[in-house]
């Protein structure tokens, strides 16, 4: 088994309600923390979880805000913080891992590609039942539906590829047994059938309507032709195919065809030209490049020699040569017609465009004239093969088409086209007469001539070869189907009989913790049980989920008989057991608000799950449920959990955490740029006095109700007095301050004076006034450190008159401070 991957840390910045970067850090020596926040509804706990589920999702949003805008879902965009980008900062989520000796890390930025992080889907890979877990989402795998439970379950035992080929195998055999049983085809064919037959056949009979075939088409023309089968190699469909031809030269219809073909071509048909628009057309084109030529001629005949406008343009183009009189007859430019040297750049360049613009008319016109010849020899060839037809058919002479062919014979270019109206008369008359020859040939022949026998034998013979196939395809494919069914089977069986004694074992587990978290209010809660359809039809194998709630009532659906609250026992248990099962690779767990709806008892037996039933297991939890925090606190061990409290949202940051401590940094950058540092100083005093004073257990005033938490600076400072008077602990005189630090801290004057605004105009601040008072801070803050490991957390436990150190236990003492610090600086002093 391979080593299991934990959360070392992560980082949220410009994402929901995290603005400026923050750090969570989950690493404590050689074992990892679970984390545990409670805040008021509205101050960004949930924020967090939005983080991991963004981090892990594969669509890089968040389920409840969908891929875009609409009007119930608000897109991924709804992500980012709303001061993100006013303040520069890319909203993104971070997350270092650690797997035994080996860390690996990732950030996914808003906007990034849907794909998650390299990091991510190492652990994703490592999982196979989601572990971010959310209140409003439990009850969803209970009320699912049967099929889409199977589906997940199968995912949590890691059957995925089997279930795809099961949804392929019953895909394609639906697939199969629908065109096996289609009878759009056949009944297309069988159409035509029937009218072919003149409504004497609906079946596809051979034998018969070979019968009716012999006795109704070819008997009344040559009763010796017999058809034996509907075949193209059949003796009497050879003889059948020359007795057409035959037929059609006899009556002339072959040669009047060839003369409709002619006229035709020469005339044109409706989606294409004939050769006589194509030629006239030529002859318009080429008398167009003519003119286009001659021009251009016209306008190059002063720039002849193209060559000695080449050298000219050279000459006069050489950027390092600056001429001010004519290099070939030494005249000043200023003297000559074109008044200046850049003129006379201009006038070669217009000379050179001339002569290539002639150069391009000589060869369109080339151009054209190859394709007027080309077009009159073909129009003359055809004129010529249509008064041969003509003539060997009999028919009358057309002046008309004689004049006009002698006339483009001697046509060349440059002469005028001849007149093509009377042709075009004359081929007309022409058509009309072959057309209405033609019909007059087929009215004679009526219906029974070989042509139409020929005709309606070839589409029977086609007619036959699609019923064969279409026959032949839905055999095989009945065949497929019978075989794709006895597959699925096997496959099924062998899955079902896996999945079940997958689903017995997690059933028993189930009902232990759900039974668990309904004791004592319910001692004998109703039996959870799973169960595959027994309907094998079904297109997807389903996994039904039931309870046994009371005699008469087995397997019923619970969301018709369990309360609210059972419902969500039943699917965090659900959750919870299906992530011990198949997590182990990265036993993580990440809880969103899940005693919603849940009463003390409950919540208790929620925490003492959590305690007892996922050691092991890391830990992310966010709750507005003060109670249920403390009774997490009353569960769990402060050496495996960390549990922080989100104490407001601050404007321009972000959540702020009851710990948190302004960075030391932000004071030195102020202080090293010129700039003020009072309001932060004044933060640092506050945020430690609140530390050392929480840690110290000291007396305070209670609080007013609008102001539960909230304590003045001053407040705490005379509170901490106290507190060291009483117990005789008295620390060092910080160097220039005359009286107690404690009481100059009370007042505040260098640091309020920053922060606060003075009519006074005689005062004035000064970040000299503030770099010493920061240097004073700091010498009496390290004063509070543990004499025997140097850690600055301190508890004082329920009896115990002095603190402790919260790592080792070491009396806290002002003394022992000194003296440690004193032994210190010897140490060094003898190292250098």
């Amino acid at each position: 088994m391979t080593d299991p991957i934990a959360i070392e840390s992560f980082e949220v910045a410009g994402f929901r309600a995290y603005l400026q970067p923050q750090t969570f850090a989950l690493n404590v020596s050689k074992h990892h923390k679970s984390l545990v926040v409670f805040a008021p509804n509205a101050t960004g706990k949930s924020s967090l979880i939005d983080a991991f589920e963004f981090y892990f999702s594969d669509t890089g949003s968040l389920e409840r805000l969908g891929q875009r805008r609409s009007q119930t879902q608000a897109g991924p965009t709804a992500m980012e913080h709303v001061g993100a980008k006013s303040e520069a900062i890319t909203g993104r989520v971070g997350f270092k891992f650690k797997q035994r000796n080996e860390l690996f890390e990732d950030y996914r930025t808003l906007g990034s590609p849907a794909e998650p992080p390299i990091a991510a889907q190492r652990v994703i890979d490592a999982t196979k039942v989601p572990f971010v877990i959310r209140g409003y989402d439990l009850r969803r795998f209970v009320e699912a539906s049967a099929e889409d439970r199977y589906t997940e379950m199968a995912h949590w035992f890691a059957l995925d590829p089997l279930v795809n080929i099961q949804k392929n195998l019953r895909s394609l055999q639906r697939s199969v047994k629908s065109k096996s049983e289609s009878e759009g085809p056949i009944t297309e064919r069988l159409r035509d059938l029937k009218q072919l037959t003149d409504d004497q056949s609906s079946e596809w009979d051979e034998s018969e309507i070979i019968d009716w075939f012999n006795s109704n088409v070819l008997n009344p023309l040559n009763p010796s032709l017999i058809f034996n089968e509907f075949s193209e190699a059949d003796a009497a469909y050879v003889s059948l195919a020359e007795a057409k031809l035959e037929e059609q030269e006899r009556l002339g219809l072959a040669a009047i065809n060839r003369l409709i073909a002619d006229v035709t071509a020469i005339l044109g048909v409706e989606d294409g030209n004939g050769t006589l628009e194509e030629f006239e057309s030529s002859v318009g084109e080429y008398n167009s490049a003519l003119k286009a030529e001659i021009t251009e001629r016209d306008a190059a005949s002063q720039s002849v020699f193209n060559d000695v406008w080449q050298s000219a343009n050279a000459l006069f183009e050489t950027e390092d040569l600056e001429l001010d009189v004519c290099p070939i007859c030494e005249t000043m430019f200023e003297n000559t017609p074109h008044g200046s040297c850049d003129a006379v750049k201009i006038s070669i360049r217009t000379r050179l465009d001339t002569l290539q613009n002639y150069h391009a008319a000589q060869i369109k016109l080339k151009k054209a004239a190859s394709t007027v010849k080309k077009w009159k020899l073909k129009l003359v060839d055809g004129i010529e093969r249509l008064q041969l037809r003509m003539t060997e058919g009999g028919l009358v002479e057309r002046a008309a088409i004689t004049e006009y062919l002698a006339e483009v014979k001697d046509w060349t270019t440059g002469d005028e086209i001849p007149m093509s109206d009377g042709l075009s008369d004359a081929l007309d008359a022409t058509h009309t007469t072959l057309k209405e020859t033609k019909s007059e040939i087929e009215l004679k022949q009526g219906n029974n001539t070989y042509a139409n026998a020929h005709d309606k034998a070839r589409q029977l013979i086609r007619l036959k070869s699609d019923v064969e196939s279409i026959n032949r395809e839905r055999d095989h494919l009945s065949q497929l189907h019978a075989q794709l069914t006895e597959q699925i089977q096997t496959i099924e069986d062998r899955i079902n009989d896996h999945i079940k004694s997958l689903v017995e074992g997690l059933q028993d587990e189930v009902n232990r913790l759900y039974a668990k978290m309904q004791h004592p209010v319910d001692p004998d809660p109703p039996k959870v049980r799973f169960w595959l359809s027994p309907d094998p039809s079904k297109n997807q194998q389903q996994v039904r989920l039931g309870v046994d709630f009371a005699p008469g009532h087995t397997n019923v659906a619970p969301t018709g008989y369990l309360s609210d609250s059972q419902i969500h026992s039943m699917a965090i248990s659900l959750r919870l057991v299906a992530i011990r099962r198949f997590n182990m690779g990265a036993p993580i767990v990440v809880l969103d608000d899940i005693v919603t709806s849940y009463d003390a008892d409950h919540r208790k037996n929620i925490a003492a799950t959590i305690a007892e039933d996922l050691d092991g297991f890391q830990v992310i939890l966010v709750t507005h449920d003060e109670q249920f925090f403390f009774l997490l606190k009353d569960h769990l061990s402060d050496s495996q959990f960390d549990f922080r409290r989100i104490t407001k949202i601050a404007p321009g940051y972000g959540p702020v955490f009851s710990n948190y401590q302004t960075p030391d940094a932000v004071v030195d950058a102020n202080l090293v740029n010129g700039d003020s540092a009072g309001e932060e100083i004044r933060k640092i005093e506050e945020e430690w006095l609140l530390k050392i004073c929480r840690g110290f257990v000291v007396d305070v005033a209670i609080r007013p109700l609008e102001r539960p938490f909230q304590y003045d600076r001053s407040e705490l400072a005379i509170s901490l007095h106290r507190f060291l008077k009483s117990r005789k602990l008295s620390p060092s005189q910080v160097p220039g301050i005359t009286n107690q630090f404690l009481t100059s801290l009370s007042q505040g004057q260098v640091e309020n004076f920053a922060s606060h605004f003075s009519e006074n105009p005689n005062q004035w601040g000064s970040t000299g006034d503030e770099r010493t008072r920061w240097e004073e801070f700091k010498y009496f803050r390290q004063l509070f450190v543990c004499p025997n490991c140097g850690k600055d957390r301190f508890k004082r436990p329920k009896g115990m008159k002095y603190p402790v150190c919260v790592s080792c236990e070491t009396k806290f003492d002002f003394k022992a401070v000194k003296e440690s610090q004193l032994v210190s600086n010897a140490s060094q002093n003898s190292s250098n």
